[in-house]
């Protein structure tokens, strides 16, 4: 199933969302009435388009595992500060965006 945010739902989500940053990535959340979706903000000058995709693999797991898997629709576009980083480092940080999340 895809997840995918259509251009100008990005665009609301993107004006109207409200911020977590962490140490490698920023957040921009949004409660969704549908079922959710992810959207990205990584251009070419982060690195190659296979460490790209395989940041945007890794988050996409992250995503189902935290939220659609507990039936939450959330809303999120994602910006990293880089894409050089490890599983357990942005599970982390997607660890506690979640905790944030589930608190506001």
């Amino acid at each position: 199933m895809s997840f995918s945010i259509s251009s100008k739902k990005f665009t609301f989500i993107y004006n109207n969302s409200f911020i977590i940053k962490t140490s490698n990535v920023l957040y921009r959340i949004l409660p969704s009435d549908s079922v959710g979706g992810l959207g990205f903000i990584i251009g070419r000058q982060m690195g190659p388009a296979h460490k790209r995709n395989l940041f945007r693999r890794r988050v996409k797991f992250l995503y189902n595992k935290h939220f659609v898997a507990k039936k939450q629709k959330i809303d999120i576009i994602i910006a990293p500060k880089t894409i050089n980083l490890g599983f357990q480092d942005i599970e982390d940080s997607f660890k506690l965006m979640s905790k944030r999340v589930y608190d506001i």
